[in-house]
């Protein structure tokens, strides 16, 4: 379900953190970085068990609640990803919400290997 119209991360997002880390160390992104790999993986697995569950309220919420922390960094794809379960999920749609949730942990881990990269 990738698109590859949708980049994993989002430049003007990633551009406004380094400018507020200056010119020296990316400590704010560093910081930041730190708190959605220690967030993000306990949200993806509420948002497994929710959808296991068959509880399309609570996958809602927490699909927002991983889209919002995404884009507070930047993760534009994952981002997205999570709009597409919420939307699905809002509509009662709980076969298209799991079936997006592969790509969750897939764009998951592609946005820290490339937020990485730019530590």
């Amino acid at each position: 379900m990738t698109d590859a119209h949708i980049p994993v991360l989002d430049e003007e997002t990633i551009s406004g953190i380094q400018e507020l880390d200056g010119d020296g160390e990316p400590e704010l992104l560093r910081t930041l970085l730190d708190m959605f790999t220690s967030d993000t993986p306990l949200r993806i697995e509420a948002l497994q068990k929710a959808i296991d569950n068959k509880d399309l309220a609570e996958s809602a919420g927490v699909a927002h609640s991983l889209k919002s922390g995404s884009l507070g960094i930047g993760a534009q794809y994952l981002a997205s990803v999570c709009a597409g379960i919420e939307l699905h999920a809002r509509q009662d749609n709980l076969a298209a919400a799991a079936a997006l949730l592969p790509e969750v942990s897939a764009a998951y881990k592609e946005a820290c290997s490339q937020l990485q990269s730019l530590l």
